[in-house]
């Protein structure tokens, strides 16, 4: 779509459960410039539908995207579901790394209700004590200070090799395989360090982050999302499909919120509040800290007065995210870019991550 000099360039590829969105950035020292982007729609979860078909169909679906949209590289970087993924923050005493290896390998079987010979296990130290420092509190008599806070994550193997499948066999180079929610940290939060609660609203199902320093200590996920608006839409209203997708973008929240559509509306986002109350009340128990600001994302978070229906009802900030603001783009894509943001912030910060580096 756009031209440049022979720089390195990559792609991020969000597989989806209703569509697949693609973006390529190039890495223009260290700047990330908009190269292209696309997506198109498809009906297949393939993290919870194993038929060879669906896998097949998805493969298809990306050679198509990668071939409309033009794109130059073939290293992607991609991202399993949050929905998919078990993860932990976790607190050990200091103790050597070979120990401390062996050590979250048994506290990862507390949380995780699957053999750890079936998992893909990664661990990052969030706080990270140097041997120094070990030595010195090893005279203090509070050793509650003598800690590692590590941020588990595992995966089934089963899904890794099935994304590992569907990019060679789509003719590209993964390079990197990691979370939504370090994609979707870094296209909408860059460098904040705030405390803030990221809800993502897709079309089947919805994500709740609580993120603190960059980190997400919260990650839950709900089978709600756009669809079920847009079903209850259908169902109360006696309208197709195509009508009641226009009612949800276009009414919205807008007017009176107990009657009509926007009533609607307010009760099939019940289930999602739900997650967002009860991820803030844990987040505030375990920490005495409260979550500051509500960003909100994923194509669903478009509906008109969402936002605004969300701030008043919980008392906070809330704003959709904008995963464009570090990246450099021609001026005259803006409108578009835009009215789609919200639906790229995922692959947006994976196109980012070897960027950053």
């Amino acid at each position: 779509m756009f031209s440049f000099s022979n720089k390195k360039s990559y792609l991020g590829i969000d597989i989806g459960t209703s569509n697949i969105k693609l973006i390529e950035l190039v890495d223009d020292d260290s700047i990330p410039r908009l190269k292209t982007y696309g997506y198109v729609e498809q009906e297949a979860d393939i993290i919870r539908n194993d038929k060879d078909k669906a896998i097949e169909n998805t493969i298809d679906l990306i050679k198509l995207l990668t071939r409309k949209s033009k794109t130059t590289s073939n290293k992607v970087i991609a991202a399993l579901p949050n929905y998919s993924v078990f993860s932990s923050v976790i607190n050990l005493p200091a103790m050597s790394r070979k120990d401390l290896s062996t050590a979250i390998h048994w506290e990862a079987k507390k949380f995780i209700p699957v053999p750890l010979k079936d998992m893909v296990l990664n661990w990052q130290i969030l706080e990270d004590v140097s041997s120094a420092s070990i030595i010195k509190r090893s005279k203090e008599k509070d050793s509650k200070k003598k800690n590692y806070k590590i941020l588990l994550t595992a995966a089934l193997k089963s899904v890794v090799n099935k994304y590992i499948t569907i990019f060679k066999s789509s003719g590209l180079e993964l390079i990197s395989l990691e979370t939504e929610s370090f994609a979707m940290i870094r296209s909408l939060l860059g460098k904040d360090k705030s405390t803030v609660l990221v809800c993502d609203l897709g079309h089947n199902i919805s994500s709740v982050l609580v993120v603190k320093e960059g980190i997400p200590i919260i990650n839950r996920s709900v089978d709600a999302g756009g669809r079920l608006i847009t079903n209850n839409i259908i169902n109360n209203l006696k309208v197709d499909a195509k009508r009641a997708e226009q009612f949800k973008t276009d009414n919205g929240l807008s007017g009176d919120i107990t009657t009509g559509i926007p009533k609607i509306i307010t009760e099939s986002l019940t289930p999602i509040m739900d997650e967002i109350n009860y991820a803030m009340s844990v987040f505030q128990n375990q920490s005495n800290e409260t979550v500051e600001k509500i960003i909100l994302t994923g194509g669903t978070s478009n509906i008109n007065g969402l936002s605004e229906y969300i701030s008043n009802k919980l008392n906070k900030k809330c704003f959709i995210g904008n995963p464009w603001a570090r990246i450099d783009y021609p001026e005259e894509l803006s409108p578009v870019l835009q009215e789609i943001g919200a639906s790229f912030s995922v692959c947006t910060g994976l196109a980012e991550r070897e960027i950053e580096k």
